[in-house]
């Protein structure tokens, strides 16, 4: 979700194509949607279409940032990486700018699953951030699976934006067929990390079995760890962005601080 600067609309994003979209188990949609919301009724105001990548690789929407005027940075993610449960090879995290401008108001219509939507879609090709491309040192310079929080900044000095992009961990946790969790403890700088993992019974260290083969039992060693969650500077060059004003109660308690403050001053000096 996200509220636009001004606070008068919120936004929301699906992750996926809902089922009226194409989602299937197995095929996740090749559009999603955005709903714009008027903050003051709580009402649906409109909804437009975005077009993922691709609909395989459980690709999918992680963050939305508003810029104001209806542009967006959105997070586009497959689900590759480094991660409890996840495939290694072929990693894709971008960040895109968006624009809900002449986009089709889809409320009432049902996406494709494939091909062409008829109408015009909120997406456009500015690719603003890589997030692939950045590898982790801790992650044996992986990617990690779960990038999926976005946050962005003042502008600096050379008129760009730094966005802070954050990756979920998911606790390092996994599960098997029958609901019973693990914590799963890498040893990153293996060529695939979860491949050569190890699963201990959650909060515990004994007891614990190699993830290729669970009827293995295993014992952990200094160079295994628990998958971090990740907090990443960058910058990027962004057009339109409104920085976001103060509602009115937050700029009331700020001044009731001031005044309060300038009473206490002027008590001292009495």
């Amino acid at each position: 979700m996200a509220i636009s600067p001004d606070g008068r609309f919120a936004y929301a994003v699906l992750q996926n194509g809902g089922i009226q979209d194409g989602w299937t188990a197995s095929a996740r949609g090749l559009y999603t949607r955005i709903v714009k919301f008027n903050t003051a009724t709580g009402l649906a105001v409109g909804q437009y279409a975005y077009k993922l990548e691709s609909s395989a690789q459980g690709r999918g929407i992680s963050a939305l940032v508003a810029l104001g005027h209806d542009k967006f940075l959105i997070l586009e993610r497959n689900n590759r990486g480094v991660g409890g449960g996840a495939t290694l090879a072929s990693p894709d995290k971008n960040v895109f700018q968006i624009d809900l401008t002449g986009a089709t108001d889809v409320t009432g219509v049902s996406l494709p699953a494939t091909g062409t939507f008829a109408g015009a879609v909120a997406k456009n090709a500015t690719a603003v951030m890589d997030l692939d491309a950045n590898t982790q040192a801790p992650l044996g310079n992986k990617s990690p699976e779960k990038w999926e929080g976005l946050a962005i900044d003042p502008q600096l000095s050379n008129g760009s934006f730094m966005v802070l992009a954050g990756a979920d961990n998911d606790h390092s946790v996994t599960q098997n067929g029958t609901g019973t969790q693990s914590d799963v403890y890498f040893r990153f700088t293996d060529e695939d990390a979860y491949a050569s993992s190890i699963q201990c019974p959650v909060g515990t260290t004994t007891g614990c079995f190699l993830t290729s083969n669970n009827a293995t039992s295993a014992t952990l060693s200094s160079d295994y760890q628990l998958l971090p969650g990740v907090l990443q500077a960058d910058t990027a060059n962004i057009s339109g962005y409104v920085a976001a004003v103060p509602e009115p109660g937050s700029w009331a308690l700020m001044l009731g601080g001031l005044l309060a403050v300038a009473g206490v001053a002027r008590q001292r000096r009495g």
